[in-house]
C-alpha cells in the first residue's frame, strides 16, 4: 500500500511536518508521501476532506489557524479532541471521519522527558489562548497541575476558561490578566511557563510574548511551543537570567509520530526523526 498524508493550515512554508513523516516512511519502510495544502480559510476544507473520505488522502494534520474550527467538518471528536476543543489529526474509522488531537500526549511526552519531576511547584502559567494552549490546558489539568491563563486578547482567554472549566478541579484553572503589573505579582507563584502563542515565531524572531518588565523569577522554568527558531527572544532571555529553557521540537517531533501511528498503525522510531529534524 502506497500512503497519502498531508498537513493543511497556514502558512506552511516552514513546517517541519514533511521532514517528520518522510523520516517516517523510512524508518518503517513503509511507501507513501506527505503534501502541505495551505489554506487560509475554512471553505476549501469540505473538497480537501472529501479526498480523505474517498481514500485519496490517508491522513491529515491540521495546524494554525484552523485546529479549533475543523471539528465542524468530522463526524467523530476523540475525548482528547472533544475535551480540548482542538483537532491537529484527522483519520477514517471505517465510515466516520475522525479528529483526534495528537498535542496533547506530545506535550505531555515531551516535557517529561524534558524535567521529568524536577517540578515540586506544579503550577503553571500559559502565554496565549488559541488550539495550542488548550491543548497543553488540558494535558496539565490531566495529570495533576494547576493551571492560569494569561493572553493579549482577553476574550479569548475567558473562553478558553469557560470552555475547560467543567473539565477542571475547583481552583486549578484561573486567568491573569495580560498586564505586566499583574502578571509582574502572579509570577513568583508558578513552577512552569508555557509559551503557547505565536510569539517569537519566524519571521517575528524579536517578538516576546511576556511583557519586558515581568522580572524572570529563579527556578521558573520555560517551556516554548515555538521552535522555529530553536531559541527564541523568550528562551535566550530565560537563560540569560540562568533559568532552564526548552523548545518545542520534542513535542512536534512528538505529536507527528503519533499520528503517522494512528494512521499505519506501525510504531515509528522517534530517534529517526529526531536526526532528521537536527539534520534540517
Amino acid at each position: 500500500m502506497i500512503y497519502h498524508f498531508g498537513l493543511t493550515g497556514f502558512p506552511l512554508v516552514y513546517s517541519l511536518s514533511p521532514t517528520i513523516h518522510q523520516a517516517a516512511f523510512r524508518s518503517t519502510g513503509l511507501a507513501g508521501d506527505y503534501k502541505l495544502f495551505p489554506l487560509n480559510s475554512g471553505e476549501s476544507f469540505e473538497r480537501l476532506l472529501l479526498l480523505l473520505r474517498q481514500g485519496d488522502l490517508h491522513g491529515l494534520n491540521v495546524t494554525i489557524p484552523h485546529k479549533q474550527t475543523v471539528s465542524q467538518f468530522v463526524d467523530r471528536l476523540s475525548p482528547t479532541a472533544h475535551m480540548s476543543g482542538a483537532v491537529n489529526t484527522i483519520f477514517m474509522n471505517q465510515d466516520q471521519m475522525v479528529g483526534e488531537n495528537t498535542d496533547v500526549v506530545g506535550f505531555l511526552t515531551d516535557l517529561h522527558e524534558k524535567i521529568g519531576s524536577n517540578i515540586e511547584n506544579r503550577n503553571a502559567l500559559i502565554l496565549g489562548a488559541g488550539g495550542a494552549a488548550r491543548a497543553v490546558v488540558v494535558g496539565l489539568l490531566s495529570v495533576g497541575w494547576k493551571v492560569s491563563i494569561t493572553a493579549r486578547k482577553a476574550e479569548q482567554a475567558q473562553k478558553l476558561l469557560t470552555d475547560l472549566s467543567p473539565w477542571a478541579r475547583e481552583g486549578y484553572l484561573n486567568a491573569v490578566e495580560y498586564q505586566a503589573e499583574r502578571i509582574s505579582d502572579e509570577i513568583g507563584n508558578f513552577g512552569l511557563l508555557v509559551n503557547a502563542s505565536s510569539g517569537g515565531m519566524y519571521p517575528k524572531v524579536f517578538d516576546d510574548p511576556l511583557p519586558s518588565a515581568v522580572p524572570i523569577p529563579e527556578g521558573l522554568v520555560l517551556y516554548d511551543l515555538v521552535y522555529n527558531p530553536i531559541a527564541t527572544a523568550l528562551i535566550q532571555r530565560f537563560r540569560r537570567a540562568g533559568n532552564a529553557a526548552h523548545n518545542g521540537v520534542g513535542m512536534l517531533i512528538e505529536q507527528g509520530a503519533r499520528s503517522f501511528e494512528l494512521w499505519t498503525g506501525v510504531h515509528v522510531n522517534r530517534q529517526a526523526i529526531w536526526d532528521a529534524v537536527e539534520k534540517q
